[in-house]
Parts: C-alpha cells; structure tokens; sequence
C-alpha cells in the first residue's frame, strides 16, 4: 500500500481548519489514505511582537479569502478544545476525518461549541500527550504538519510540496494580471536573508506576468529586528527540528522557482555595505544576491563586493566610496525606519498600492491578488 498521508492538526488553530479541506482534495487526488492526528504541540514560533501579530491576523483572513472559506473571529475555550480533541481520538484515525472536518468547520466557520461537533462521542481515556509525543518523534513542531514517508511539510502554504510528494502535478501558477492599470508596489529586502532572495529572483516573471514593476526599497534587518522586538538572528531561536525543518524549507522553495541556491558559509551576511550600494544603484541588486546566494561569496568583505560590482561593470569604487556618504547612510536609515512604520516584520515584504503590507516570497500569489481586492482560488 502507498504511504499514508498523517495530518497532525489542532482544533485551537484556524490554519489547521484551512489546510483540512485543501488536504483533503490533495489526497483523494493522489489516492491516498489521510489519517487524522489531533495533537497539542505549543506555538510555532519561540517568540511573537506586535508587528508579527498583525501580520499573522490579516494573513490569516487573506488566505480565507483566497480559498473562499468563512472564518469567524472564534474565541475557542482551549479546555473544550483539548476535550473534544481527546474524544476525536476514540475514532479510528482512517475514519477520524469526517468527524474532524465537522468539528474544524464548526469552531471556525460557524463560531460553535467545539464539544457540539463530537457530542456523541465519549471521553477518551488517553491524553494527547501519546500522539503529541508521536509527532515530535516524526519531527513534527507545529501545526498544521503533513508527514508522508519522511517528509515533513508544515503549514498551508506549502501544501504543494505535498503534491509533489505525492507525485501529483505540481509547478507554479501564473501570478494573476490584475484587471486595471496602474498599480504600485514596493519590495523591503535585505541580502541577509536567503528567503528575500529568493523573492527578488521571482520579480522579472511578477512584472511580466502582472505588468506591475516593483520598486526596490534596501533595509537593515537587523536594525528593523532591533525595533520590533524580534531576535537579531531568527533561525538560532528555533529548536533543532525548526531549524531542521528550515534548512529543507529553503532548498525545497529554491527548486520550486527553480533557482539555484546555497546557503552562505558567512552566515549571518553583514550587509549594510552592500545596501548601501542597492541605494545609489538599483542595478547592484541582482549581481549582489546573486553573489550571496548562488555563489556563496561574503559581500560583507570590502574586496568581495568590488569585485562583484566590477565583474556586473558598475563603477565599484565611486559606488563604495559613496557607502560613507551621509546622504546614502541616512537613506537606509530613513527605509529601515519607514519599513518599522508601515508594519514590516521581515523580508522580503510587499506593500501593494501603497495601503496592503505582504510579508514573504511565499505570498507572492496574495500580493498578485490583492491588486483586483483578493479574487478567489487557490493553491
């Protein structure tokens, strides 16, 4: 028998309600067994601030919209939950789905009682700690976690690496060309991350499929770090199966597009150098990501970035010269500090027609869709 496909879920997070109907789509398509995990494993992230709490909240409701689902604003009674969760598991988990897909949909599209959903079911004498324990052991962190063999795919929006997986068809779709002229949109980047050059390599096939050219804002991430409260070096805040889960994220997001990808030996990039260069030249930007990215070169090293810039034929020296400008230092000042005010948490972000913030290369399709208010669709 093909290999059965785990969804780890838990009833206290919207995302797993989203990601149950997607899955359960991706499964009958690939004719696989879905077996249904209900487990308590804490929060994702080992920290939170103001700016990613707003993020995760306009995020959340963005991809409702993308996938046409309702969402209320439910205000779940963690214990209810817990309870009902503990009843899901007197059910087989190869016929646990019916009753989770009732039980996901009723807290977050209809506001209901989680223990309404289950009311026929009786109490379970195990705890979640024994599945909990399970999905930790399958390097499991976060919910809502897929697993298939080895593989361990987290969250919605990397549910297509699931359809690969499975062997199903899967390659990225065309960004939506919006239905009138005339829009804007901004890209806050930083070559210290390895995700906002993978985001800036997808912006030539944005413009052409979109016809919207994005205009290149240079920040200091850290600086911007600093400012919102989030650790200078997120990656090294992470336990070791996040971190494990990160080195794959980047390699496999890096196939998708079909970009070539290594992650830097000098990691963490010290950029301000570079950024400041981006400043008086836009057309640094590729030569420079390219340069940390693909080819693993420390553009933090006053000799290594003259020779990139050289070998792209910009003017390498007035260009480094003008790093110790004080107009060019206070531009990345003013960028970094404008980027903290329209709500940034990280890179790359986009803001869209000068109202919308985006956060991550991986929203590109939310960024496409907010040009014509979100239409609807899918991943």
């Amino acid at each position: 028998m093909a290999d059965a496909v785990h969804f780890w879920f838990d009833i206290t997070d919207p995302w797993s309600y989203l990601a149950s109907g997607v899955l359960v789509r991706i499964a009958a398509e690939a004719d696989r067994p879905l077996l249904w995990q209900p487990v308590q494993l804490g929060p994702a992230e080992p920290y939170s601030n103001e700016a990613r709490q707003r993020h995760a909240a306009r995020d959340l409701q963005r991809w409702a919209r993308w996938l046409g689902e309702p969402l209320v604003d439910a205000a779940v009674d963690p214990a209810r939950c817990t309870e009902a969760m503990r009843r899901l598991l007197t059910v087989p988990p190869a016929k646990r789905g019916t009753v989770a897909c009732r039980l996901l949909r009723e807290v977050w599209g209809e506001g209901r009682d989680p223990l309404v959903a289950v009311r026929d079911l009786q109490p379970s004498v195990e705890t979640l700690a024994t599945p909990s324990e399970a999905a930790r052991r399958a390097g499991v962190f976060a919910t809502p976690s897929v697993t298939v063999g080895d593989e361990v795919i987290w969250g919605l929006d990397r549910l297509h690496f699931l359809r690969r997986a499975l062997g199903l068809p899967s390659a990225p779709e065309p960004f939506a060309r919006p239905a009138e002229e005339g829009h804007r949109l901004e890209l806050f980047h930083d070559f210290a991350s390895p995700y906002s050059y993978l985001g800036f390599c997808q912006m030539d096939r944005f413009e052409e499929q979109t016809g919207v050219r994005p205009t290149l804002t240079p920040i200091l991430l850290g600086a911007l770090f600093r400012d919102v409260g989030t650790p200078m070096v997120p990656l090294m805040a992470f336990d070791a199966d996040r971190q494990r889960w990160a080195a794959q994220d980047m390699q496999q997001w890096a196939a998708w597009w079909g970009q070539p990808f290594q992650f830097t030996s000098t990691f963490p990039l010290r950029t301000v150098s570079a950024l400041r260069v981006a400043i008086q030249e836009p057309k640094a930007t590729e030569p420079l990501y390219r340069a940390a990215w693909e080819a693993d070169l420390d553009v933090g090293d006053p000799a290594v970035l003259h020779r990139v810039l050289k070998q792209a034929n910009l003017p390498a020296a007035e260009l480094i010269e003008g790093t110790a400008d004080p107009k060019v230092k206070e531009q990345l000042r003013i960028n970094t500090s404008r980027a903290v005010q329209a709500g940034v948490c990280g890179v790359p972000s986009f803001l869209v027609d000068d109202a919308h913030m985006v956060w991550g290369q991986d929203r590109l399709h939310i960024v496409a869709g907010l040009f014509d208010g979100l239409r609807g669709g899918g991943p």
